[in-house]
């Protein structure tokens, strides 16, 4: 018996082979079968059907550094697909900051990535 089992699904499995339909058998956070397993017991049931499962997006240039800070679970990427984010690419981050140049960079990653104010704790 799964715990999770999604039926009527169209894979996409990332390795560049052309999407299939199948159902997915979940167990824990894995996926435990791949195939025709309609008929399999689950303790919950979602019916993919007209929906696609694939493996989470790479997001390689986000802005997303004080989103992180601010929510943590950054739940606007995850409802996208992204689950994976390559930040602080731009050669600029919030740390390390010397308290004289912390207004600064406030005010200059404040136009790229939000206000920093806004960070539980502060910055």
């Amino acid at each position: 018996m799964f715990d999770l089992l999604i039926t009527h699904a169209r894979i996409i499995d990332g390795g560049g082979n052309p999407p299939y339909r199948a159902d997915l058998g979940i167990t824990g956070d894995r996926i435990a079968a791949i195939g025709a397993l309609a008929h399999a017991g689950a303790a919950r049931t979602i019916d993919a059907g007209g929906r696609v499962v694939c493996p989470g997006f790479i997001d390689a240039h986000a802005h997303s550094d004080l989103m992180l800070l601010i929510d943590p679970r950054h739940e606007v990427k995850i409802r996208q697909g992204v689950t994976t984010e390559i930040i602080g690419q731009d050669g600029f981050s919030y740390a390390p900051v010397s308290p004289a140049s912390k207004p600064y960079w406030a005010r200059y990653l404040t136009a790229i990535d939000g206000d920093p104010r806004q960070v539980p704790g502060g910055w």
